[in-house]
């Protein structure tokens, strides 16, 4: 894998990745996606929003894509057993 382009955060001095949509590798960002993909109440929106309500929305996310899409699509399609 090449390097990932970085871009600032608003307001912030801090680098953050980018992913390939142009958007921070952040976990606002991957909530994003699977709310767009599964809706606000499924299990990977809701996995996400606890992190990011401990950790901020604008951590970033040190995962590779590809790895975090995956866990995004697992869970989303994963039966919920609650």
């Amino acid at each position: 894998m090449g390097h990932c382009p970085s871009s600032s955060i608003e307001g912030g001095e801090k680098e953050v990745r980018t992913i390939s949509t142009g958007e921070p590798s952040t976990l606002k960002t991957y909530y994003d996606i699977a709310v767009a993909l599964f809706g606000e109440s499924s299990k990977p929106a809701r996995f996400l929003s606890d992190k990011a309500e401990k950790q901020g929305w604008d951590k970033e996310v040190i995962a590779d894509e590809t790895q975090m899409i995956y866990l995004i699509g697992t869970m989303g399609i994963e039966k919920n057993t609650e």
